[in-house]
Order: C-alpha cells, then structure tokens, then sequence
C-alpha cells in the first residue's frame, strides 16, 4: 500500500455499497446495501435490505446477520469470493471499539461458539474463569470496552469494493 493510501485510511473514508440482491420469502428478493464508515480509528458497518422509502425495509437492517451469505444476482463487479469475505470482516470487526474481551478471551470464545455453543455474558465469564483467562493481564473480560486495531489490509478491501451500482432510498 501506497503512503498516500495509508494516510487516507488514517483519515477516514464512507461508502455504500450494494453487494446484490437476496432472496426475503419465497420469489420475494431485495437488493442488499451496506454502509461502511471509518472514521480513522473505528468501523461501523450497517445495512439493509429492500430500503423503501420513509424508512421502511423489506428485510432486516442495521446488523444484517447472513450465515451463510444468501446473495443471489450479485451486482455489477461483485464475486461471491467477495461477498464471503465482506460478511467475514464485517462480523469480526464492526465497533471494534467495543470489544468485551482480550484477542485471545475473544477467540476462546469464537471457537466455543464455533463449535454450537450459544452463551451469555454469565457463562461466558464461568467458562473464561474455569481455565483461568477471566483476567489476562489485569483485565477481566467484559469489565469496559477494548478497541481493537483494524488491519490495514481489510481497510484497503472495504475501501477498494465497488460503490453502489444505484442509489438507495437509504441505507
């Protein structure tokens, strides 16, 4: 990456995208938008689908949770290899200034999870206590809000996707 690349990462950047469209119900689809803002220190990435007018959506918004990515139709310069790796740095990195726990709590507990297990904040804690790592370095897990370094190459991937082939009502 370019240093004039790097200090308008550092600066900033906002785009909107739409990654194509999916499929609500049964022959009921709705194209799929995300707004991408980066302020220079956090990443906040919400989105839609089917935005109407007056604020209204035909699907889900804000944290549009897809596992897997049901994208049909993708818009114009868009690959599914693309749209994978969008959902992936989305869901590990969105408010990466409100992280509950170190690196190493917060993979102990994505693999967990990773393996079926669904969990409070309370078993959360008991699990990370009952191997130790409730406190890492001084810090007990969920105890304030840890930010945590966006790598420069996923900036540079979020940057770099194709602006929104049509404008929506909003997103």
């Amino acid at each position: 990456m370019r240093q004039e690349e790097r200090d308008t990462m550092d600066m900033g950047f906002t785009k909107v995208v739409r990654l194509g469209t999916t499929e609500l119900s049964a022959r009921n689809f709705a194209s799929v938008y995300a707004r991408i803002v980066w302020d220079g220190n956090k990443l906040s990435i919400t989105g839609v689908e089917g935005p109407g007018a007056g604020g209204s959506a035909r699907g889900s918004c804000g944290q549009i949770v897809m596992n897997p990515p049901r994208i049909f139709n993708l818009a114009p310069k868009w690959t599914h290899g693309m749209v994978a790796r969008f959902w992936r740095e989305w869901n590990t990195w969105h408010l990466n200034d409100m992280k509950a726990g170190t690196p190493a709590q917060t993979e102990l507990i994505r693999l967990w999870t990773t393996e079926g297990w669904k969990y409070t904040f309370d078993e959360a804690c008991n699990r990370l206590e009952s191997i130790g790592l409730l406190t890492q370095d001084g810090y007990k897990y969920g105890s304030k809000w840890l930010t945590v370094k966006v790598p420069a190459d996923t900036l540079e991937f979020l940057r770099n996707l194709p602006d929104s082939d049509k404008v929506p009502a909003w997103v």
